[in-house]
C-alpha cells in the first residue's frame, strides 16, 4: 500500500499547490491591478471567484497524470539534449520570462501608483 499512499499524497499536493497559487495570483491581479484574470463565481464550490473545486480537481488529475504517465517519456527525451544546448535554451527562456514580467509591470505600474 505504500505506492497507493504516495500516489494519494501527490494527488492532494497537485491540487493544493496550484490552487493556492491560483488564488493568490487572482487576488493580487484583481486587488492591486484591477485585472480579473479568470472568473469562477458562476461555478459551484468557488472561493471568492478566484478558485473552484472543478478546476482544482482538474489541476490534480492533469499534474498527477503528467508525472505518472508522461514524465518518464519526456525525461528520457530531455536526457538526450546536450548539456550546453539545455543551458542556453533555459537561459533564453528565462530571459524571455523576465522580459515579459518587466513589460507587464511597466504597462500596469501607473495603475498601481
Amino acid at each position: 500500500q505504500p505506492g497507493r499512499k504516495r500516489f494519494l499524497i501527490y494527488f492532494l499536493l497537485a491540487i493544493l499547490i496550484p490552487t493556492t497559487a491560483e488564488f493568490f495570483t487572482g487576488l493580487f491581479f484583481d486587488g492591486l491591478l484591477g485585472v480579473r484574470l479568470w472568473y469562477y463565481e458562476k461555478q459551484a464550490f468557488n472561493l471568492m471567484g478566484y478558485v473552484c473545486l472543478q478546476v482544482s480537481l482538474l489541476w490534480g488529475f492533469m499534474l498527477t497524470g503528467f508525472m505518472w504517465i508522461l514524465y518518464p517519456f519526456v525525461s528520457k527525451i530531455v536526457s538526450w539534449v546536450p548539456k550546453r544546448l539545455a543551458i542556453i535554451s533555459a537561459s533564453i527562456i528565462s530571459g524571455l520570462v523576465v522580459l515579459n514580467f518587466g513589460f507587464f509591470f511597466i504597462r500596469y505600474l501607473p495603475k498601481i501608483l
